[in-house]
């Protein structure tokens, strides 16, 4: 069963630190696992190459082992990219096939083993409703907008927004009006026409409609503070505010 704190749609991607995430496994066969095996299933999931673009593939094969005498790197394990030398654990693991199994677009970190209380926090709804994520977006703007305009968004903290029920949802979500926090603003220019936006906001926002305001469902938008139209080309989330994994003790 994997259970994550929240979710975006498919073309967004996840950046920063990552997503507060957890797998139970059911029935499982192999139950003797230590801190090592997770470290080095961190590392299998990984295209180091292309996730981190900084380890080539060849440096895992390489004669050069480092001093570990086996054991695994921790800087290196946790983010597969902060030690240039590898340990015969991680060497051995990737001469075998388990290398044609790792993903180019997903990588983990920081997998440890959690008790059920410490699962709590994952759907806890004080949290969910307390949480603020940071989101970085690359905007269209069908004008440009004034700077002394822009001046005044960027000076925003702690705008109330009103969001409907997205068009795109509506097949599946309660038509509603939800009330979300936009906590910071940051607009800062490329062209007349492009823009990068970060924002901080509670989690639950609707970031695509908070920007193209969804044919005025959305009040204020990014178009009303504005005062010209505009689109989302990319959204990235930059982080999500929350304690994971949870301290022990």
């Amino acid at each position: 069963t994997f259970m994550s704190s929240g979710r975006e749609d498919v073309d967004v991607r996840m950046l920063g630190s990552g997503r507060p995430f957890c797998v139970e496994v059911h029935n499982a066969k192999i139950t003797d696992i230590d801190s090592n095996n997770l470290k080095v299933l961190e590392c299998s999931i990984a295209d180091v190459d292309v996730v981190n673009n900084k380890v080539l593939e060849s440096d895992f094969m390489s004669e050069d082992k480092g001093d570990c005498e086996g054991e695994p790197k921790e800087e290196f394990h946790l983010h597969c990219e902060r030690n240039s030398q590898r340990c015969d654990l991680c060497a051995n693991f990737y001469k075998e096939e388990n290398l044609a199994f790792k993903s180019q677009l997903i990588a983990v970190n920081s997998l440890m083993f959690i008790n059920r209380h410490q699962l709590s926090i994952l759907n806890d709804p004080n949290e969910i409703n307390s949480k603020i994520k940071t989101y970085k977006a690359l905007v269209y703007c069908k004008s440009q907008p004034s700077c002394d305009v822009i001046e005044n968004v960027n000076s925003t903290i702690n705008l109330t927004i009103a969001q409907m029920t997205p068009i795109r949802v509506l097949h599946r979500r309660a038509l509603a009006t939800r009330s979300r926090i936009i906590h910071s603003l940051q607009i800062n220019c490329i062209d007349s026409s492009h823009y990068d936006l970060i924002l901080e906001t509670q989690a639950g926002t609707y970031i695509k409609e908070f920007v193209h305001s969804d044919f005025g469902r959305t009040k204020p938008s990014l178009c009303d503070l504005l005062r010209v139209e505009c689109d989302l080309l990319e959204l990235d989330v930059l982080n999500v505010d929350m304690e994971w994994p949870p301290t022990i003790g």
